[in-house]
């Protein structure tokens, strides 16, 4: 444009054609430029895209390692459940009822062995199950349980089911370890004897379940000096919390029983 000026003005002077030339040199350059920008900023932006898969790996190797560690806590978890649910003295006390009923009535003593076996068994495969079970099956296992404390106690332990919801999922050994321990630190303490009842139900978009029972009760802020109650409602707890985002709620005091309830969201994914 100045060059077509400058020969309007000053006739002869034929610079168009040169100035069209550097015009053209300037504008490869330019664009020779912009290509350059476009490249960096292409760079910078793969760049970024690696460095946001890298830390998305790491983000990803950090769930891993949280969750290798959570398995590993539940594993252990699941493994001081058991031994603290299966103690010498049941065994002890379980096998000595099998004998005496082996004279007294083989017959019985035959179905308490087999369902002895079957409480033997469902704890020990509770060790390597990592997954939610039905509430039909985890009540089963406590069914023979009770079984075979009931052989032991006789008229001293009665039970009571109100089951009036059953589907859905849960824990394994979430309800047994509970109904135990109303059996052991609340039925065992009474010398008359009491009840244990079970109830399974819906309300305001909860699932609940509860084992309550009427024996001598506790103390809920002090530790029990065995510690193997404390234990066992610790275990049933964090699993609860893990696995399905339930609570538990214990509500006992000296001489009035225990209340123990399982809350789990009633939408289960």
């Amino acid at each position: 444009f100045l060059a077509y000026i400058m020969q309007t003005l000053w006739y002869g002077a034929s610079l168009v054609n040169l100035e069209i030339k550097i015009s053209v040199i300037i504008m490869f350059f330019a664009h020779e430029k912009q290509q350059v920008i476009c490249s960096a900023e292409q760079e910078t932006l793969l760049l970024e895209k690696n460095l946001q898969l890298v830390q998305q790996g790491a983000e990803l190797a950090r769930k891993d390692a949280q969750m290798a560690k959570i398995n590993a806590q539940l594993t252990e978890k699941r493994t001081q459940i058991m031994l603290s649910q299966i103690q010498p003295h049941f065994l002890y006390n379980t096998l000595s009822a099998i004998s005496f009923l082996c004279i007294k009535d083989p017959m019985k003593a035959r179905d308490v062995t087999d369902n002895f076996a079957d409480y033997l068994r469902t704890n020990l495969e509770s060790l390597r199950n990592d997954h939610l079970v039905s509430f039909t099956q985890e009540l089963e296992h406590t069914r023979v349980y009770l079984t075979i404390e009931q052989v032991r106690f006789g008229e001293d332990l009665s039970i009571e089911y109100d089951i009036q919801y059953s589907d859905f999922l849960l824990p394994s050994l979430s309800v047994q370890p509970l109904v135990e321990n109303a059996v052991r630190h609340g039925i065992c303490g009474k010398e008359e004897g009491g009840k244990v009842t079970i109830r399974s139900r819906k309300s305001d978009g909860k699932i609940l379940i509860t084992v309550s029972d009427d024996g001598v009760g506790f103390d809920t802020s002090v530790t029990p000096c065995d510690g193997l109650l404390h234990i066992g409602l610790e275990n049933v707890m964090q699993r609860l919390k893990t696995l399905c985002d339930g609570e538990l709620i214990v509500d006992s005091a000296p001489g009035y029983g225990t209340v123990v309830t399982i809350v789990l969201p009633e939408k289960q994914d």
